[in-house]
């Protein structure tokens, strides 16, 4: 980031100095700098992570949320996807346009048996 800011300012200074061209390239090298760092905070794949307990989705495009089992409301795995309702949040429908078909599937059997074996405990 700081090497990015830098060479903005050195392309602010050239460009008042009448060094149109290297202005124009120091602040090409400045702007790619900062989409490249950008860049390094953006999940591009969907994540889940699991425990006996509880569940964390992260979903590209979407928030993460996460639940315990036991909070675990309505869960329907449908022609028009993955329904998850739980106590404390709203409705979420993993559509199957969107995500793989043996993504959701997964995705249901691991909520599946998770609730299952804690509302054994």
């Amino acid at each position: 980031m700081g090497l990015a800011l830098l060479g903005l300012a050195l392309a602010a200074i050239l460009f008042f100095l009448n060094a149109i061209l290297y202005s124009s390239i120091c602040a090409l090298i400045a702007i790619t700098l900062f989409y490249i760092n950008s860049f390094e905070g953006f999940s591009t794949r969907n994540s889940v992570s699991y425990s006996l307990k509880s569940i964390t989705i992260k979903l590209v495009g979407r928030k993460t949320f996460g639940f315990t089992f036991k909070e675990l409301e309505v869960l329907d795995l449908s022609e028009k996807g993955l329904y998850i309702k739980s106590k404390g949040m709203d409705a979420v429908t993993l559509s199957r346009k969107r995500y793989q078909d043996d993504s959701l599937t997964q995705l249901h059997t691991i909520l599946k048996e998770k609730t299952t074996s804690n509302e054994r405990r």
